[in-house]
């Protein structure tokens, strides 16, 4: 089985201003393995902010902590596809604040979970992705007839686009790129637009999923969003930041697992 992915170790503004130059994206080595940074929580901003940052300020406590990235072949946070024990599984479907950028494979949202649950949680973050690449990953799993325990989206910004590759790599369009992409310009024409599409996405999933009989659960880290769909609750954003000082901290992260747990527990199917 293979997933749409996108991760990448380098700076992320610097994959997606190729939008429309898929074989420089091809060119990039995709191993599994372990890493000290990732994406927005690059190399080079970690020395800056080891410059910029006032002496007294809270993010110097990231200096004394080892951060690692521990990533399968296809550069998701989780085992390979094949190691996973998938009926017993939880699945977490979201972008970047899933994946968990510039947080430790233990502080992520699906670590905490997994904590509490004390179950396997599969984390199908991807950074930079839109709810369009969330609806395509659920049929590739429902194609190869994955029956979870649950699973829990958190959809992303909804005016993001994924434009795809015949070879399962996704490059993604969203408001870091707004000056260059006509694709970003023309998806967002109607201010409405996007969130109209997101509302056909979470149906369409929620009859995917509706056969195997498991657990659904529908979050989105956008207030706007909620506000405008009755399917999703807002996960709140505005606590503490990870190492990158763009994501949510460790502390934001358990909030959302336990918010997530004490829902999956009113199905009375963890205990």
């Amino acid at each position: 089985m293979k997933l749409m992915f996108s991760q990448h170790n380098t700076q992320a503004n610097s994959l997606t201003a190729i939008t429309n130059n898929s074989e420089k994206l091809r060119a990039i080595k995709f191993n599994a393995g372990v890493y000290k940074f990732w994406g927005a929580d690059s190399k080079e901003v970690y020395e800056e902010n080891c410059r910029s940052m006032p002496p007294s300020h809270p993010w110097h406590k990231w200096k004394a902590f080892d951060l690692t990235y521990t990533v399968n072949s296809q550069h998701y946070r989780t085992k390979e596809w094949v190691d996973i024990d998938w009926e017993n599984s939880i699945l977490v479907l979201g972008c970047s604040q899933i994946f968990g950028v510039g947080l430790d494979d233990k502080q992520t949202v699906p670590a905490n979970l997994e904590n509490l649950a004390q179950k396997p949680v599969v984390n199908l973050g991807v950074p930079s992705s839109s709810p369009m690449l969330h609806w395509i990953n659920t049929t590739i799993l429902r194609k190869h007839d994955i029956k979870p325990h649950a699973i829990v989206y958190v959809w992303t910004f909804p005016q993001r686009v994924t434009i795809l590759d015949k070879e399962f790599l996704a490059i993604h369009s969203g408001n870091w790129n707004t000056g260059s992409d006509p694709l970003f310009h023309g998806w967002n024409y109607y201010e409405n637009h996007g969130i109209e599409f997101l509302r056909y996405l979470i149906e369409s999933t929620i009859q995917q999923w509706a056969i195997t009989g498991c657990d659904v659960l529908h979050y989105t880290l956008c207030n706007d969003t909620a506000a405008k769909l009755n399917s999703v609750e807002y996960l709140n954003t505005n606590m503490d930041l990870a190492r990158d000082q763009k994501h949510i901290g460790p502390i934001c992260a358990k909030n959302w697992a336990e918010n997530i747990f004490s829902k999956l527990n009113n199905f009375r199917k963890i205990e």
